[in-house]
């Protein structure tokens, strides 16, 4: 009789812990995914920021390419975040992602800011 007790005993212990577990698994990845988020849109507003510092950007252009640049953070934290990838197929991905954003911000651009930009090395080759 007392080996039985000890082992429901155990079972409902048992069973707490891994509930237990399970609750803070689920809570650590809903905690998680908001700090992402938020980190995510920072890298996105800095990058604008040091683009706006560069050349100016309009309002419409602001909010175009920040759009870009936010989309292009999600695109490479996907990418980083795929498990099937080999990290030399991650580089290849986040390049390219990289580049079609350069394009497409370019496409953003006028003349005269594409001409100031090119004055800043490194800025959208």
């Amino acid at each position: 009789m007392k080996t039985i007790k000890a082992s429901v005993k155990n079972l409902l212990i048992l069973i707490t812990l891994v509930s237990w577990g399970i609750v803070m698994t689920c809570g650590m990845a809903q905690s998680q995914t908001p700090k992402a988020d938020i980190e995510s849109a920072q890298k996105a507003e800095k990058a604008l920021d040091r683009l706006d510092a560069k050349v100016k950007l309009t309002p419409e252009q602001k909010a175009k390419v920040k759009a870009l640049f936010q989309d292009r953070t999600d695109k490479i934290k996907a990418i980083n975040d795929d498990p099937k990838l080999t990290p030399d197929q991650k580089k290849a991905k986040v390049k390219e992602v990289r580049k079609s954003t350069r394009q497409a911000i370019k496409g953003v651009l006028t003349a005269q800011q594409k001409e100031e930009l090119a004055k800043h090395h490194g800025m959208l080759r």
